[in-house]
């Protein structure tokens, strides 16, 4: 008889066994679909984020202003009021925002001590220098200097010209989790 049982319950525990991993086999590609939905939410909310940043008439003014030299100390410091007072805290994952200028030079930003930093080099900028307007580019995640070696996404767009003659440069937005 135990020659009987024993094959049986052996079969009985490897379909229990089959049916157990083909269950978590469908809640793993349940749950990496959601996430895959969610990424893509998130990307394009922050997209959507820079590209309004970058539609703003009051930046886009200022940074012509400042680029142009016509603006002088003044713009700079009334820009980056406007960022951190009217800007950052659209989004708390926002941990900075800068102007960047045509050559790769911060002309405004609300991190300390980032303006005159050259980003020239960075992926963000040159991404966002060749998208039309109205478009965006989200970087790598990378640990970002100058930003208290905080884990950030850089979401850069292209600024231009309210008449849309003039390319200024980009406005990158970085976000971090950790502030």
């Amino acid at each position: 008889m135990l020659v009987f049982v024993l094959p049986l319950i052996i079969l009985v525990i490897a379909v229990a066994q089959n049916k157990a991993a083909e269950n978590i086999l469908n809640k793993l590609i349940l749950v990496s679909g959601a996430i895959h939905t969610n990424l893509h939410a998130f990307s394009d909310s922050i997209k959507g984020r820079a590209v309004d940043f970058s539609s703003d008439g009051f930046i886009r003014d200022t940074a012509g202003e400042i680029i142009s030299g016509s603006g002088g100390s003044l713009a700079v410091q009334k820009l980056n009021e406007h960022l951190i007072n009217n800007k950052m805290r659209l989004d708390p994952s926002i941990v900075g925002i800068s102007v960047i200028g045509l050559k790769g030079k911060v002309i405004a930003s609300t991190i300390p001590g980032e303006i005159g930093a050259d980003e020239f080099s960075n992926d963000y900028f040159i991404e966002a220098l060749k998208l039309p307007y109205k478009n965006a580019y989200i970087s790598d995640i990378a640990e970002r200097d100058g930003r208290e070696k905080k884990i950030a996404i850089a979401v850069s767009a292209p600024l231009i010209s309210r008449d849309g003659a003039d390319l200024y440069g980009a406005i990158v937005l970085y976000y971090s989790n950790h502030k």
